[in-house]
């Protein structure tokens, strides 16, 4: 939700990329969805899904912010060369695969949750559990924005100055701010995934349960033999 809503400031002031290559950039996320469609099936059967979220988050968040921790370091080309661009577009694009991914991943990780609690209370409650991952993803997204406004104050960042306008101070202190907050974060949603302990093989096991059940609810007498 911050990354969201911190991206046009970033792509304005912290880069001064201009419009056209703005469009561009965000192009390119249609690139990452139809990258991300055929290897997030590939990625979960050889690594699993819980590896593969967690995995590709971590790098999505490091190929993201990279880019802002060399330019703090000075050793990132200047903006408006053409290498600034070309790497821009690159990393997008590759984060967004990653985050893609890991987010379809989390939200199988849900689908198996639901028959893994089936298994356990004998209801199925699919709408439950989907409807909080809803409600979560709205409220992060709410939050983003909370988070952005707050962060744009600390920086002093000047409703309506044009980039131009804005001191090498208040650029500088954008990245300082926005690293160690979002850092912090991933690392926070990150965390509680490695509590999730359904594999393929344990997930396999909760359906051939599921489907016992229902046989037996199927056929509760069993059926004798006729010995006549």
């Amino acid at each position: 939700g911050l990354v969201a809503a911190m991206h046009g400031y970033f792509n304005t002031f912290f880069w001064e990329v201009s419009a056209a290559q703005i469009s561009v950039i965000t192009l390119g996320v249609f690139v990452s969805s139809f990258i991300a469609l055929p290897s997030a099936p590939l990625l979960s059967r050889r690594f699993g899904k819980k590896h593969t979220a967690m995995l590709l988050s971590l790098l999505s968040l490091a190929i993201g912010l990279g880019p802002v921790l060399l330019r703090l370091a000075g050793l990132f080309p200047p903006n408006g060369s053409h290498e600034l661009f070309d790497i821009l577009f690159t990393t997008s694009i590759v984060g967004v695969t990653f985050g893609i991914i890991a987010s379809t991943m989390g939200a199988s990780m849900i689908a198996d949750v639901v028959e893994e609690a089936e298994l356990k209370t004998g209801r199925r409650s699919e709408g439950l559990f989907f409807a909080a991952s809803a409600f979560v993803g709205k409220s992060v997204s709410g939050f983003g924005i909370l988070a952005a406004a707050i962060l744009i104050d600390a920086i002093g960042l000047t409703p309506g100055i044009a980039p131009a306008d804005t001191s090498p101070e208040v650029i500088q202190r954008m990245g300082a701010l926005y690293s160690p907050v979002i850092i912090g974060l991933y690392l926070t949603g990150i965390g509680p995934l490695a509590g999730y302990r359904i594999s393929r093989e344990s997930h396999a096991a909760t359906l051939r349960a599921l489907a016992a059940d229902a046989e037996e609810a199927a056929h509760p007498f069993p059926v004798k033999e006729d010995r006549g």
